[in-house]
């Protein structure tokens, strides 16, 4: 288990490679099942390890973001990641 002293901390020149045209960049507050649709029931298709960078692309008004993860496009529960740059508010809504 990681602990505060362990956990990555972005920095400003590893955002710029990552950062999708909405702008915002989320970080994971947790381990994360990356899914194939935005629901609990959809296949998953990656795990995500705490702290990793996830580009935000698209939102649902239920909760969940559509992200990249290491060259894959899935969702993720909004409420398991923390917005660290940018404004969700102008990612598009599905």
């Amino acid at each position: 288990m990681a602990t505060a002293s362990t956990r990555r901390s972005p920095t400003r020149s590893s955002l710029p490679a990552i950062r999708p045209q909405t702008g915002v960049v989320s970080q994971s507050e947790a381990t994360l099942r990356l899914r194939a649709e935005p629901n609990v029931l959809s296949t998953q298709i990656g795990r995500i390890p705490w702290g990793d960078l996830l580009p935000i692309l698209e939102q649902t008004r239920d909760g969940w973001y559509k992200v990249i993860w290491r060259g894959t496009v899935g969702w993720v529960a909004s409420g398991f990641v923390k917005i660290i740059e940018g404004e969700v508010g102008v990612v598009p809504m599905r």
